[in-house]
């Protein structure tokens, strides 16, 4: 499902076979978030409140199967720029004729975590898969403002509060669109991950 907002795009889809993933994914980040959960490489960013452990600084593009990136990251590109072919965006985009992927890692909430607003830019289009999700999610995107303080104050221009996300789905959405993360009930472990889209050869 893609939600247009004023200015940006959110595409909202599912994993194929996530139970079947989730076996193999979740011990995998488990282990290494036991072994290094207290290293400062591993904190979300240096000068944060942020207690979010990820493997950001450590991340690896080989983290996912073949299979694991078709059933998780490439079924929903396609479906995306499907969707975007579906709607009345003028112009509508052109698929790309490349997709790289350019990094890849995870996260891990534990009660009380949260992550401060930031964007993924340069990259292109951005992405999170919820791989483990018991709580509704809190991440809250904002467009356009430039004095963001807390999405319980009436200050924000745009905002998409992505609560309706479940264990198991996948948000798609462009790499320069701020966001953040709320404090979570229960732990919460995401895939993050970011594409570049290539146009290069494709004639308009």
């Amino acid at each position: 499902m893609l939600k247009l907002l004023p200015g940006p795009y959110i595409y909202h889809g599912r994993a194929q076979n996530h139970d079947k993933h989730k076996k193999d994914i979740l011990p995998k980040i488990v282990a290494e978030y036991q072994q290094n959960k207290t290293k400062q490489s591993y904190k979300w960013a240096p000068n944060t409140d942020s207690d979010v452990t990820t493997n950001f600084n450590h991340s690896q593009i080989d983290f996912f199967t073949k299979e694991q990136y078709n059933d998780i990251i490439w079924y929903n590109v396609n479906r995306f720029f499907d969707s975007i072919r579906d709607t009345s965006l003028n112009p509508s985009p052109t698929k790309p004729n490349d997709i790289m992927v350019d990094s890849l890692w995870w996260n891990v909430y534990q009660p009380g975590d949260f992550v401060e607003l930031h964007n993924h830019q340069p990259s292109g289009i951005s992405g999170i898969y919820f791989l483990e999700l018991t709580d509704k999610n809190s991440t809250m995107f904002v467009y356009d403002n430039q004095f963001p303080l807390t999405d319980s104050l009436p200050l924000w221009s745009v905002y998409h509060k992505a609560d309706y996300v479940k264990e198991g789905d996948i948000l798609l959405f462009p790499s320069k669109i701020n966001h953040y993360v709320n404090p979570v009930k229960t732990r919460k472990v995401s895939i993050s991950f970011n594409l570049y889209p290539n146009y290069q050869d494709i004639q308009l």
